[in-house]
């Protein structure tokens, strides 16, 4: 959804709505879960995929439909595509609470990877295919092999 609450039929999801099949794309988070983003506390062996963005211009909505086919590419894997409001009070953010242009921060464990300034598709997704952890999450991998079974 952008700014005014109109979206493009790609969706965005709240941290607390469910995961499904047709379920949005990218999760909107709170500044509560930066620590599983960045950090000591970060989750592990994940790749985050966040845009940052000003309430007052809301997330990108160009970019969903790109980050929706990686999610059909690459079922199952160990990626999270999440839009959390940019905000002084995370320094690593800060910079983002003055700029409009969209900006998309790759982490791992916790690690800052890299950044892409401006929907640069190819770019993300040549960042996700070299910064996406191997294996599969392990309940869609139970599954995977029993669906081969």
């Amino acid at each position: 959804m952008n700014a005014s609450g109109k979206g493009l039929g790609v969706k965005t999801r709240r941290d607390d709505q469910s995961i499904g099949k047709d379920a949005p794309v990218a999760v909107l988070i709170d500044q509560e879960k930066w620590p599983t983003i960045c950090g000591e506390e970060a989750d592990k062996d994940f790749l985050v995929v966040l845009e940052p963005f000003n309430k007052w211009c809301g997330p990108s909505e160009a970019i969903l439909s790109t980050l929706a086919r990686i999610n059909r590419d690459l079922p199952h894997r160990r990626i999270k595509f999440m839009q959390m409001e940019a905000t002084a009070d995370i320094p690593e953010l800060e910079k983002f609470t003055k700029i409009s242009r969209p900006h998309f921060l790759f982490f791992r464990n916790g690690e800052h990877l890299d950044t892409v300034e401006g929907i640069n598709a190819p770019q993300i997704e040549k960042f996700i295919y070299d910064f996406i952890p191997e294996g599969l999450l392990e309940a869609e991998a139970d599954e995977a092999d029993e669906e081969e079974s």
